[in-house]
């Protein structure tokens, strides 16, 4: 007599569904485990698979019930929810998280002064796949701050005052229970597992209109919330900024000037379509060159040198003065029959940026070479030990308060992905390749080899 078959309707112990199978679920500890047990309670799973959640008419109401969920839970709760097992909707992504656009609005205080006096006020978000189809309704928040009356404490400059009022901002601030009012940590909470809750745990590309200016606020308030994201963005303002210089257009398409978070996400969605619909070629239309032939055509038109300079430095102002001179008097130095060499130079007296200092790592012909290695000095001032910063940001940001924990001069050659640090002899180098350009020394597949953002 053969074996009963085991009933599979029911998951064992210890598994979760996923698309059929079962997953085993050891790798999680107790105590992450007793925080999503606690969560999921609360929030009405179902085991579907993708097709069957697509199929559902009742998205609406299903986020209104994980929306109320989340708000309910506990800090500890938010941080247990595994997230990359199932997401908050019960399912797997309909469709590949890179793809996804992760649109966000703030609405916030006095833009006048500096983003870490300031406040957020409100904060929407909403997931867009990559033909900008909203996948729910999102999310919408206000945070509230200690206080009775927080609008007129901050003393807002009267257009931001006014702006608030007539939007109903203030209105539903200040009118709302003190029972439903929620921090900007509990805000940040939330917001997170709601991004995470389709399958995105970094990398997110950050979209909205003018969404340079949320992404700073988001960045010196909602730390966690920030680490989801990549360091570029996709801003609608870029858009129009090219449309605008291609077709002499001077009026801009505005998806809504609400001042309400999720107003705006949306306008900012409904901008990028009219766009999209509008200018751009359907894909079956574009004719795609092959690599090899964009690989063929220069990047840029101009030689183009960034310079970032440090006068108290003997290195960087030897450098400085010997890329000016190559500008100006006959190069190689000696050589009176020969022309100065041609390109823009840039002198900048500061720091690379985090996301610049990224790009000139991966000029330098070593790739192994690590960012603290690349740009820190050896100046007493500079921190060592376990206090050594490692990734670029925390260098960045080192560097913006001592200068000197860097090494100078940082030159870039942007046209042919070449970078010196510290090093006069580095650029000589680079000079030394716009010679040989300049004098057709160099091979044809020598001239233009792209790299970093560019490969």
């Amino acid at each position: 007599m053969s074996a009963p078959k085991k009933d599979m309707s029911t998951p064992t112990s210890g598994s979760i569904v996923r698309k059929g199978l079962l997953t085993p679920q050891s790798s999680f500890s107790k105590a992450q485990g007793s925080a999503s047990t606690s969560l999921k309670r609360k929030i009405p799973f179902t085991n579907f698979d993708s097709d069957e959640v697509s199929a559902r008419s009742d998205k609406k109401t299903r986020l209104a019930e994980i929306t109320a969920a989340l708000q309910g839970s506990s800090r500890s709760e938010l941080e247990g929810l595994q997230t990359r097992t199932l997401n908050s909707y019960g399912h797997l992504p309909r469709t590949s998280p890179s793809t996804h656009l992760v649109w966000v609005d703030l609405e916030t205080t006095d833009a006048t002064i500096a983003y870490q006096d300031m406040k957020i006020l409100e904060i929407a978000v909403r997931i867009t796949d990559k033909d900008l189809t909203p996948l729910d309704d999102g999310v919408s928040f206000l945070v509230h701050w200690p206080g009775k009356d927080i609008f007129a404490a901050l003393n807002l400059i009267p257009v931001v005052a006014e702006m608030h009022r007539k939007s109903r901002l203030e209105h539903d601030y200040n009118n709302t229970p003190v029972s439903d009012r929620k921090s900007l940590a509990q805000v940040e909470g939330l917001v997170c597992n709601y991004v995470k809750g389709h399958g995105i745990q970094s990398y997110a590309i950050m979209a909205g209109a003018g969404i340079g200016y949320d992404r700073n606020m988001i960045r010196h308030h909602m730390p966690e919330f920030d680490k989801l994201f990549h360091h570029q963005i996709f801003d609608t303002t870029s858009l129009w900024h090219i449309i605008s210089r291609i077709y002499g257009r001077q009026q801009r398409f505005k998806g809504s000037v609400l001042h309400r978070a999720m107003d705006d996400v949306n306008g900012a969605i409904h901008e990028a379509k009219f766009y999209r619909d509008l200018v751009f070629k359907a894909p079956a239309q574009v004719n795609w060159p092959s690599m090899d032939g964009c690989r063929q055509k220069p990047i840029l038109n101009t030689q183009y040198i960034c310079f970032s300079h440090q006068p108290s430095s003997p290195p960087s102002t030897k450098a400085l003065n010997l890329l000016r001179s190559s500008i100006s008097a006959p190069y190689p130095p000696g050589q009176a029959q020969k022309q100065p060499l041609a390109f823009d130079l840039e002198v900048v007296e500061g720091p690379p940026t985090s996301d610049q200092m990224r790009t000139i790592l991966s000029y330098l012909p070593s790739k192994a070479v690590s960012p603290s290695l690349a740009f820190l000095s050896a100046h007493y001032a500079t921190p060592s030990g376990s206090e050594r910063p490692e990734g670029v940001s925390a260098i960045a940001n080192l560097a913006q308060n001592n200068p000197s924990a860097l090494k100078w001069p940082i030159v870039v050659d942007w046209h042919s992905g070449q970078a010196a640090i510290g090093d006069v002899e580095g650029v000589k180098g680079i000079l030394e390749t716009l010679r040989k350009r300049r004098d057709g020394e160099l091979k044809e597949d020598e001239v233009h080899q792209p790299k970093g953002w560019f490969t």
